[in-house]
């Protein structure tokens, strides 16, 4: 959808990505106005359905111009980076009594399991 606005003329380009970034950032609202506020019971059942409207509005706004394209939050990638391993270290090293309890290394201080 990206490459075919960029080829429109400079006014109909404008249009469509402002509309689909008004409605998207309508449904942004609406989720953190409604699903996102409820109990934790209640938003792990309603969080397959609607989980997805933030990430998509991210990618949206992340990839609407070219220069925004070329550039990258530095956190974003190192994090990405890093997730599988953090994954893997924490399902195999850290969880202990069958995922019941945490191994932790410092005690007290649980987050440092992730940077160590």
């Amino acid at each position: 959808l990206q490459r075919k606005l960029e080829v429109l003329d400079a006014a109909p380009r404008l249009l469509s990505k402002g509309s689909i970034g008004l409605a998207l950032l309508a449904a942004v609202s609406v989720w953190a106005a409604g699903p996102f506020q409820t109990h934790r019971a209640a938003y792990n059942n309603a969080h397959p359905y609607f989980g997805f409207i933030p990430i998509l509005a991210y990618l949206y706004f992340r990839n609407l111009t070219p220069s925004l394209r070329e550039r990258s939050v530095g956190l974003m990638a190192n994090v990405g980076y890093h997730s599988l391993e953090l994954y893997l270290l924490h399902h195999h090293a850290f969880l202990s009594n069958n995922g019941q309890a945490l191994t932790v290394l410092v005690p007290g201080y649980p987050k440092i399991n992730a940077v160590a």
